[in-house]
Formats: structure tokens, C-alpha cells, sequence
């Protein structure tokens, strides 16, 4: 599009969102890597025998659910709680629907897991030349210990929780299982006391838990989400161009299509989706406190942050330098605030679905013999959308406190996140539970065009908007409040649409376009954009981080104290502690909000002056743009407190917003031609979002980025000013 101007007025900066320090990434269905784990079946119990040329490097991690079977052959035998004694409905009414994770998520999962890195472990220092008590092992002692893995068996976790109610500790029971079972080998017995070597229990449990969250998510989770954003993407083209009315606030609003409403949801998903496949795992061995002393007091001569490194990523998983006695779990955080982010428009989701099926929009189809109400016969409820919802809302409070705890531990280490990850799987399977609930109610949905037909036949009132939209471009004296009166609580039939558009003096050719519009057919590009979802969702996410100028709240001379308070107010920091925070006040206050209104509404006047096609808006003369620019540069508490006097009236927050500029312009002549060109084709949203996203991008910009780069600066200074000074570490509190 060509600019009527030299240089543009507009800074199209103020218009772009701010992004938070992520790069770039596709938002596509990328084939996950190709798997390096053989799939499990958990139905399986079978004792499955490792191949007799093992890997002798790191191979494949076979995580293989297997029981030794009992000599009567059930298994439910060596099980202390059969299902129905189950305390959590995981495993008992839902286990058929979340097995798939147990062999990650469960006890034995992470005794597995434990297993696998202490002998991983010890096969590391056999390839160390300096480690010479360890040699080389032969191809025998290698397929041993891999068979280990290989093999390692319900009777085998059993067996380690046997030794822990000697020990009472969990992985010093994984290090004497594995002596036991070793002592056996002549070469590997020469060695034993190299398991678990320099090692604090947390190296091996902070590498099992990464593999854990790793294999689970990309051999269970993914699959699923990504079966689920399909599904989604499928209804959207099926139904891109089947219309329907839209509902604002509960009320009859503009119409869309069904396709394009699914095609939302898609998007949404799939960005978070993407957002899980982006945590890196992260992963340490550093010893007792983080810094490797036993190792180099063994060993001085070896580079161990090194030797860790590679240990750590050839298990797959991303190397932190900086630790503690725990690995710092900031990524469990980020992980799990991510699934956080996709349940919960998986709620909205199904809330929506739920809402349809009320609205008869969809039926469900039925089963011979399945009962929809004990009391009502014909009641077909929505229950796996219901379902969904419950489980969701559960995953995401086991998730919300997983991220608040697990970044939290007291100086070098306290013990409170190894209670907490062991309900990991919790969150993992109700949500796992949730997307295959949403699956199987999806999968029973049939359309109900004629309902959603129905609906749009007796909603003429839809199509005040473009009316009006139109009357604006034509110059008709108030559009908007000549529909208000012939719509606003009134039955609007299509006789009496189409009698008001004849009596109005426009040209003939929008005035037969009005006529011939339904709300059928007034879909906008609904069509489109549900039909090419899938491009949508291949869609990148670019890097619009763009430094926002500061915001300068200029005082009239008549604002009192109350009124400041009152336009200022940070809920709930709105008092006591408005002398730390009030530097957020110019952006998160409602003060903030009308501002970055005014901005965007007369940015968007400005915007429309430079489209050569809207002749209506001519370009504006140097007197008009400095006028207009002035409204935003000397927007004042007062112009802020004569928009909610406005608002009194319009009980309408961003339409007093237009008002008050219609008030404020009408005074420059060159303006005034033009005041219906003031939020024109805009929803409020169109406005709010703008607002909201130039709010949070000046808040973070100006005032949270600065302070938390203070923050980061002074712990550094910290960091160099103390280097030198030797201090004695505390695990669980003692030396």
C-alpha cells in the first residue's frame, strides 16, 4: 500500500507486542525426532529379554514395564492395592485411560531411571584414562550392565524397595541393588564402590526426573496434544463456511462461521503445544554442593564440569553449570506453567462445546444402552467435555504448585521438592486424561445446521453493524445512534432492515450491497481463515520486541488528591504500598487504559488517512496531525475523569473513549469532517487488545525490565565483590 505521506505519522513500533525474550519458532506438527526408546506396552508383563549384543556405549533407554509373574500367573498379586482400593482415581477408576505413563511417571519409573544413570555412570568412568581403578570394561561386562537395564523388572523395583526399609534412603538402596546384582561379574565386582561415585543423591535423581519429564512428554503427551490440535483443525475446515451467530457479553454479536471459532482454538493450542516442545531439560552432576569437591580432591587432574557435561547430554539432556546440591528446576517451572497455558484454553474449549451443545448446535451421537441422566431418559449430557474441564482444573493446581515450590529451596538444598515430584504424574495424568476426554467428545459431535440456522434468521439486528460502518463512510449524521434507536431493544426483522436501508441517502451501489446482506452471509473472512488453519498453525512467532517510549502523565491544574488515588489505583496496591509500586501506575492503571484507548484510537484514524482507497479520510494537513498528536502528548488525569463522566452516560468504557475524542475534535475543522471515522469498523477489542498489549509492553519496558536488570546487576556485584571468601555449606541444615 502506497503512504500519502513522505513519512509516515504513524510508528508502527506502537503497534507491535512485546515479546519476552523468546526466539523465534515454528508453530507446525514437526515430526518429533526419531524416538531412540523402544514403545512400550504397558499391558505387557511379559520378562522381556535384553538382545545378547547390547549397546556397550549409551544406547537406546529402554523403559519397559515388566513383572516377574507370580507362580500362579496374576499378577495382581505382588500389587498391595488392587484398583479398586486405589486412593487417587489415576490408578484406579482412569488407569485404562493413563497406563501409557507409568512406566515414566510411577515408582518404578523413577527407580528405572535411578538404575539406569548410576550404571551410565560407571560406564562413563571406565572411559575416563584417568580413572585407572576402572578400566576399560570388556564387551561382556558392558552387555551385563546393559542387561541390567535392559531388564530391569517389577520384581527388580520391588527388590530395591525391600533394601529401603533398611536404609531408609531411596537411592542408596538403588546403589546397593546394583552392588548385589553386580557382585556376581568378576570384572564389574573389582569396582563396586565406583557406583555412585562422588555423587550426591541428587545428581542421580535430578538426571531421572529430566528423563522422566523427557520420555513422558514426547512419547505420551505430545502424541496426544498433537492428535488433539488436529481433531480441532479438522472441525474448522469441515465447518469453515457453515455460519453462525457469535455471542458478546452473552448477547447476539456480529456472525462468524462454526469453522472459524474451532480454527481459534487450534492456533491457541498449538502455540503452547510448541511452547512444551521448546523447555530444554536441564540436568546436573555436580556433586554435594554444586562445585565437584569430592571429584577434584580424587581426581584433581580431570576436568569433571566437563566430563559432567558430556555425561549429561549424551543422556539427552541440556547441562546446568550452575547449581546447587539440586539442580535449580526452573525449567520444571516453565514446563509445567506452559501446560498450565494449554489446559486452560482446552478449558475454554470445552466450555464452548459445552455451551453449542446447550445451544443445540451440536448433537451428540448415542450408544444402545448408555444412560445420559438417572432421572431424565432423554438427556444426552455433555460429559466428556465435563470431564475434560474437572481433570484440567485438577492438573493445573498440581502444576501451579509444582512451579511455585520447585524453584524455591533453602540455601545449598532442603529436602521439601523430593515429596513434590513425586506428584509429577498427577499433573500428567489428569491432563492426559483431560485431552483424551476432549478427543472422544469431539469425536461424537454432529452439526446442527438448521438450529444454527435458526438462530441467524432471527438475529437482523446483527447487521446494524455494517449499516452504520457504511452510513460512517457515506457521511450520514450519527449512524450509530440511528441504529441504536431502530435496534436496541426492539424485534429487528429483515422487512424492517431493509426498509431502513432504502430510506437512507446513499449511493445506490452500497445501498444494494446493504440489501442484498443476511446474517447469513455477513461472515467477513470467517471462511478463510477457518479453511487455512493449517497455515496458521505452521506459522512462526517473530520477534517484536521493540523498546516502547515512556509514558508522562501530565496533570491538569484542577485534579484533586481523590480523583489521582481513585484513576492511579494499582488493585490491590492501591494504598499502602502505592510509595513502591507507582511507577506501574502510568501503564496498569485504569488511568493507563483510557490513555493507550486515546492512543489507539486516534492512531488508527491516522492509519486510515494514509489507505488511498478511504477517500472519506483525506490526509490530514500538519495543523490536523499536531493537533491529534497533542491530544495524546497532553493527555491529563482531567481528560482521563471527563471519560469516565462520559462513561456515566454510555455505560460503555471504550465508546466514551470515541466520545470524548468525537468532543474533543470537533472544534479543528479539518477533523470534524471526518468524526465518524473515529473507531470505524472496530469492535472494543480491537481497541482493548491494542491497549492491553502497549500497556504490559511499556510496564515491562520502563519499569519491571529495569528493576529486575537491578536486581540481576546487584547479585552479580555480589557474586565478584564475594568470590573469595571460602563458606561452609549446609545439606538439610547440617555442615
Amino acid at each position: 500500500m502506497s503512504s500519502k505521506y513522505t513519512t509516515p505519522i504513524l510508528d508502527l513500533n506502537t503497534f507491535r507486542f512485546m515479546n519476552l525474550g523468546l526466539s523465534s519458532r515454528l508453530l507446525n506438527f514437526t515430526p518429533l525426532p526419531p524416538k531412540s526408546h523402544k514403545p512400550i506396552d504397558p499391558s505387557s508383563f511379559n520378562l522381556y529379554l535384553h538382545p545378547p549384543n547390547a549397546s556397550l556405549a549409551f544406547p537406546r533407554r529402554d523403559c519397559a514395564l515388566r513383572a516377574a509373574a507370580a507362580e500362579d500367573g496374576d499378577f495382581s498379586g505382588n500389587i498391595e492395592h488392587p484398583d479398586l482400593m486405589a486412593l487417587s482415581p489415576l490408578d484406579g477408576r482412569y488407569r485404562g485411560v493413563v497406563k501409557e505413563l507409568a512406566p515414566y511417571l510411577s515408582e518404578y519409573g523413577l527407580i528405572y531411571y535411578r538404575v539406569l544413570v548410576e550404571i551410565k555412570w560407571l560406564l562413563k568412568l571406565s572411559q575416563i584414562p584417568e580413572v585407572i581403578e576402572v578400566p576399560s570394561f570388556s564387551e561382556e561386562a558392558q552387555s551385563y550392565l546393559q542387561g541390567i537395564i535392559d531388564g530391569f523388572s517389577i520384581n527388580d523395583a520391588t527388590e530395591v524397595k525391600r533394601i529401603e526399609k533398611t536404609t531408609n534412603h531411596d537411592v542408596k538402596a538403588v546403589e546397593y541393588f546394583l552392588k548385589q546384582r553386580s557382585s556376581s561379574h568378576p570384572e564389574i565386582a573389582k569396582v563396586l564402590e565406583f557406583y555412585h561415585f562422588a555423587c550426591t543423591s541428587e545428581d542421580i535423581n535430578n538426571i531421572a526426573h529430566a528423563l522422566m519429564l523427557t520420555e513422558s512428554v514426547n512419547n505420551v503427551l505430545l502424541p496426544v496434544m498433537d492428535d488433539l490440535i488436529r481433531a480441532i483443525c479438522d472441525m474448522a475446515k469441515e465447518h469453515a463456511a457453515i455460519p453462525m451467530l457469535s455471542r458478546t457479553h452473552g448477547q447476539t454479536a456480529s456472525p462468524t462461521t462454526l469453522g472459524k471459532e474451532m480454527a481459534v482454538f487450534a492456533v491457541r493450542l498449538s502455540t503452547q503445544r510448541q511452547e512444551v516442545s521448546q523447555v530444554a531439560i536441564m540436568g546436573k552432576l555436580a556433586g554435594a554442593v554444586g562445585n565437584y569437591n569430592a571429584h577434584m580432591v580424587a581426581y584433581p587432574n580431570i576436568d569433571w564440569p566437563l566430563v559432567a557435561e558430556e555425561f549429561v547430554t549424551f543422556l539427552g539432556v541440556s547441562f546446568n553449570p550452575y547449581v546447587t546440591q539440586i539442580e535449580t528446576h526452573d525449567y520444571m517451572a516453565k514446563l509445567f506453567h506452559a501446560y498450565i497455558r494449554f489446559n486452560n484454553i482446552l478449558i475454554d474449549f470445552d466450555c464452548d462445546i459445552w455451551r453449542y451443545i446447550s445451544l443445540g448446535y451440536f448433537k451428540q451421537t448415542t450408544k444402545a444402552g448408555e444412560i445420559g441422566s438417572s432421572t431424565m431418559p432423554h438427556k444426552v449430557n455433555p460429559i466428556d467435555f465435563e470431564n475434560s474441564e474437572g481433570n484440567l482444573g485438577m492438573a493445573s493446581a498440581v502444576f501451579s504448585h509444582l512451579s511455585d515450590k520447585l524453584p524455591k529451596s533453602r540455601l545449598q538444598r532442603d529436602l521439601t521438592d523430593s515429596t513434590v515430584l513425586r506428584n509429577m504424574g498427577v499433573g500428567f495424568g489428569h491432563s492426559l486424561l483431560a485431552y483424551r476426554s476432549t478427543l472422544r467428545g469431539i469425536s461424537k459431535l454432529q452439526v446442527n445446521e438448521a438450529r444454527i440456522s435458526e438462530d441467524l434468521n432471527h438475529s437482523w439486528e446483527v447487521l446494524a453493524e455494517p449499516i452504520q460502518t457504511v452510513m460512517r463512510r457515506y457521511d450520514v449524521p450519527e449512524p450509530y445512534e440511528k441504529l441504536k434507536v431502530l435496534t436496541r431493544g426492539r424485534t429487528v426483522t429483515a422487512e424492517s432492515i431493509k426498509e431502513f436501508i432504502k430510506g437512507l441517502e446513499l449511493p445506490e451501489e452500497p445501498k444494494n450491497i446493504l440489501s442484498k446482506l443476511t446474517p447469513h452471509s455477513y461472515v467477513g473472512s470467517a471462511v478463510v481463515l477457518a479453511k487455512t488453519v493449517d497455515v496458521a498453525v505452521g506459522a512462526t512467532i517473530k520477534d517484536t520486541n521493540f523498546p516502547a517510549e515512556k509514558v508522562k502523565i501530565v496533570f491538569g491544574s484542577s485534579s484533586c488528591e481523590l480523583e489521582l488515588s481513585s484513576l492511579l489505583a494499582l488493585s490491590p496496591l492501591d494504598g499502602r504500598y502505592w510509595g513502591k509500586v507507582k511507577d506501574l501506575a502510568p501503564y496498569m492503571s485504569e488511568y493507563g487504559l483510557i490513555y493507550f484507548r486515546v492512543i489507539v484510537e486516534i492512531k488508527w484514524l491516522l492509519w486510515l488517512s494514509q489507505i488511498p482507497e478511504v477517500i472519506e479520510v483525506t490526509s490530514f494537513g500538519e495543523s490536523a496531525q499536531s493537533f491529534l498528536q497533542e491530544i495524546i502528548d497532553g493527555f491529563s488525569i482531567n481528560d482521563a475523569l471527563e471519560i469516565k463522566e462520559i462513561e456515566k452516560v454510555t455505560n460503555h468504557d471504550v465508546k466514551a473513549v470515541e466520545y470524548f475524542l468525537k468532543q474533543r475534535c470537533k472544534s479543528h475543522p479539518e477533523i470534524a469532517k471526518v468524526l465518524e471515522f473515529f473507531h470505524f469498523a472496530c469492535t472494543s477489542e480491537d481497541i482493548n487488545n491494542l491497549a492491553h498489549a502497549l500497556m504490559l509492553k511499556g510496564a515491562m519496558n520502563n519499569v519491571m525490565f529495569p528493576i529486575i536488570g537491578d536486581l540481576v546487576q546487584a547479585l552479580c556485584t555480589m557474586a565478584k565483590e564475594y568470590s573469595h571468601i571460602p563458606m561452609l555449606s549446609r545439606t538439610h541444615g547440617q555442615v
